[in-house]
């Protein structure tokens, strides 16, 4: 179980080995879940499951996609672990073919509520799945030294790292830092927040986002998850 007293890497490394103890149950909840896809009529198909690690008793949730019905035994797959310290609740983006995890903290999600999504009504926990439903690539690329003292003008600009690293998600600019395999992505912008000399780097981010999807997906499903992008940033 993951406790106040564990650093990053030690997050990390719990995370890492929870992975092989709860793959049976994921495995099975995906032959479940094609069962599902093959009696549906409309596409795509989503659905989240949680299991707890029998050794560690920590908590992951499996969120399995499936854009048609060719799709029944090879769903996309993304697993996250939501976990509590005292300061609220955290969420770990799981990569297991790259060993590396990707850590929001509660001040993240506090930010993304307040300037993106603007609801009260969701908890936390919603807040978070909902974001991992939003969330289906992050490429995070370092900053040059001129694109970071710009960024510097926003209050809660990760001073505390001389050159932290920025990446794209469907709803704005994430601002982190990387211990070894762990980001910690300490906030998130909107793009509406953007000054005008800032618009490019943002921009070659977006684009770097979009050759991920496109690279993962088929073309026709990549198009799909780029066209969701924006949806809560018209106010």
């Amino acid at each position: 179980m993951i406790v106040p007293s564990m650093t990053l890497p030690e997050i990390h490394s719990e995370l890492q080995k929870d992975i092989e103890d709860i793959r049976p149950s994921v495995n099975y909840k995906m032959k479940q879940f094609g069962s599902v896809v093959l009696k549906s009529n409309r596409y795509p198909v989503q659905r989240r499951y949680s299991f707890r690690s029998k050794t560690r008793r920590n908590t992951f949730h499996a969120r399995l996609t499936a854009f048609k019905r060719g799709y029944w035994n090879n769903p996309a797959v993304h697993v996250y672990c939501i976990y509590s310290r005292p300061e609220g609740l955290h969420c770990a983006f799981l990569d297991v073919l790259h060993q590396v995890s990707i850590i929001f903290p509660p001040h993240f999600f506090s930010r993304y509520r307040e300037r993106i999504i603007r609801d009260d009504t969701l908890s936390t926990e919603g807040l978070i799945h909902l974001f991992s439903s939003r969330t289906w690539a992050i490429s995070f690329q370092p900053l040059s030294p001129e694109m970071e003292n710009l960024l510097r003008k926003w209050r809660d600009y990760p001073k505390d790292v001389e050159v932290p690293i920025v990446a794209f998600c469907p709803d704005g600019m994430l601002f982190g830092q990387r211990t070894g395999n762990v980001t910690l992505v300490k906030t998130i912008v909107s793009p509406l927040m953007l000054y005008p000399n800032q618009l490019p780097l943002y921009e070659s981010l977006r684009d770097c986002y979009h050759r991920r999807l496109r690279e993962y997906y088929p073309k026709e499903e990549a198009e799909w998850l780029i066209g969701m992008e924006g949806d809560y940033q018209a106010g």
